[in-house]
């Protein structure tokens, strides 16, 4: 299942900047937005991004403002609520607000920044701007994939203009000194490799790791013009609004000139060199963020292929998310032993159930992420819920497609208060009510609308 677009930013039919452009009168302007509640502040600060955008004013003096913007942005998303790291899906209100401030407003800030390096004539500045255009551009990247989303419309197509106009003004290799000598170029790499990570099957906290894990490693791509017969590669073309895609047909690649290619496999191989040398990572941290990176190097490595046949399933059945409610389900049904025994009473229902559990999850190597603790922590609680089949928290689920190892599911948000993330035990239930077939959810896409 694919994603849903990320919501555009609203039109404004009013757009004027409420004082005149001056660095005192802007910063005073800002400051008051700080004794404003942080939601207020983020859709004024957006207001004054539009108005400042079509302003007609020199590169520099909007790079001055926009720089001062960008601090205070900072600022008001510190204390923004409803941060979206650690949410499970469905959004609240406040989860979703989240998201599109801090988005609406970075993408606003690389508008103005690009405009600002087409504007100026002096290298060194035009270099400046596209490096803080493009960080921009990042930063709303990252939470458009927190939410699962595709970017708006317009989107690739900015960040291709920028790589074009940066490449024929010989500016992509051009170091930033006010920025650690970063150049355009190896933001351009961070972009499209965190795109080449598959961000749908990650934890937006996980996303948020890999993101600023990029920082390290992204020196040394090298975007051709043409396609390596060497290695599989990534390709995009420079008159599209669609992300990077696996290119295969080199020959019918190089025949399109305004496309560009990148390799994926030397980052996977640098990111493991990384792990072997050992990171700043410790504890259950430290095991957590390996297997996290282990599976970024396979997907970089281009080493995940599906085994199993997808076949189209369109059906509907019961399903439940949640370690508690599954063991309901299985405490308050009869289910047989393996030698054709029955329980004898609720305590043994409930202890097969968690066994079976326990069982299942452990061969799935989940007890990886455990290892620091004991067998106690797979023991079931000292006190159940008394809930029948009908209370717990059972809901339709639609039935997309199916493996001999996995479904795609569609898990209707609009009345339940069940949260779904990535790693969750998941359960599908019989038709008859009488087995539990248990899964981890691998992969998230966020639908809205219709």
């Amino acid at each position: 299942m694919n994603n849903s677009k990320f919501r555009a930013i609203p039109e404004n039919n009013n757009i004027k900047i409420p004082f005149k452009l001056e660095k005192k009168l802007l910063l005073e302007w800002l400051n008051t937005r700080l004794e404003q509640d942080s939601k207020t502040a983020c859709l004024e600060l957006l207001r004054l991004l539009q108005a400042l955008n079509i302003a007609n004013i020199s590169s520099k003096k909007r790079i001055t403002f926009l720089c001062i913007i960008a601090d205070y942005l900072k600022k008001y998303i510190n204390d923004l609520e409803g941060v979206c790291w650690d949410v499970g899906f469905p959004l609240t209100v406040d989860e979703r607000i989240y998201a599109e401030a801090v988005t609406w407003n970075y993408l606003l800030l690389s508008e103005g920044f690009f405009i600002a390096a087409e504007d100026t004539q002096v290298k060194q500045d035009a270099a400046f701007a596209f490096v803080v255009a493009l960080q921009a551009k990042r930063q709303a990247q990252l939470h458009i994939a927190a939410i699962y989303s595709l970017p708006t419309d317009g989107f690739w197509r900015d960040i291709y203009e920028m790589f074009h106009i940066a490449e024929k003004r010989n500016l992509l290799k051009v170091p930033v000194k006010q920025l650690n000598d970063i150049t355009p170029e190896t933001i351009f790499n961070k972009i499209f490799i965190f795109q080449a990570c598959d961000t749908n099957q990650f934890r937006a906290r996980d996303m948020q790791t890999i993101f600023y894990f990029l920082d390290m490693v992204c020196e040394n791509i090298v975007i051709k013009v043409k396609a390596d017969k060497e290695h599989t590669v990534f390709v995009f073309d420079l008159e599209t609004d669609n992300p990077p895609v696996n290119c295969t047909d080199y020959h019918e690649a190089n025949l399109i000139e305004t496309c560009r290619y990148f390799s994926t496999v030397d980052i996977a191989h640098e990111i493991y060199d990384k792990l072997k040398k050992g990171m700043s990572w410790s504890g259950t941290l430290k095991s957590i963020n390996t297997a996290l990176f282990l599976r970024v190097i396979k997907t970089l490595g281009l080493g995940q292929k599906r085994k199993y046949t997808r076949l189209d399933d369109g059906h509907q059945m019961l399903g439940i998310i949640g370690f508690d409610d599954i063991v309901n389900f299985l405490r308050y049904k009869e289910r047989p032993l393996t030698d054709g025994l029955e329980p004898k009473n609720d305590i043994q229902k409930a202890k097969i159930a968690s066994e079976e559990l326990k069982l299942y999850i452990k061969n799935k190597h989940i007890e990886s992420l455990n290892s620091d603790h004991d067998d106690d922590s797979w023991q079931p609680p000292s006190t159940y819920n008394t809930k029948e089949i009908n209370e717990i928290n059972v809901k339709k689920i639609h039935i997309f497609d199916s493996s001999a190892k996995g479904y795609s599911v569609y898990w209707s948000d609009s009345n339940t208060k069940l949260k779904a993330k990535i790693g969750d035990v998941f359960g599908i239930i019989s038709a008859d009510k009488t087995r539990l077939e248990i899964a981890l959810i691998r992969r998230i896409a966020m639908r809205t609308g219709g």
